[in-house]
């Protein structure tokens, strides 16, 4: 059932929406999800070693801290800029 406001649960401010809206919704939902399983898929085998030395480091150890994650995966971590709530506050 849909509001007494009218909102629809797709797109808001239109309380029904066509059988052809809610098939072009749903192809592009399936294409980023898609998009992105082929993605995380491709990044994690090309990083498959990095990630077997950090599971064999957590096997041995259960915990790790940073620095220690990114040393057991062979990675360097990169330097991050501060946070904007890190910074000092600016005093007129």
């Amino acid at each position: 059932m849909l509001p007494a406001d009218g909102m629809g649960p797709l797109l808001p401010g239109v309380s029904e929406t066509s059988e052809q809206t809610q098939q072009l919704v749903d192809q592009e939902v399936r294409r980023i999800v898609e998009t992105a399983h082929q993605e995380a898929t491709v990044t994690l085998g090309l990083h498959r070693s990095n990630l077997d030395a950090l599971v064999a480091a957590l096997l041995e150890h259960e915990t790790l801290d940073e620095a220690e994650a990114y040393g057991a995966a062979g990675l360097q971590r990169e330097a991050r800029s501060p946070s904007p709530s890190r910074c000092a506050p600016v005093v007129p």
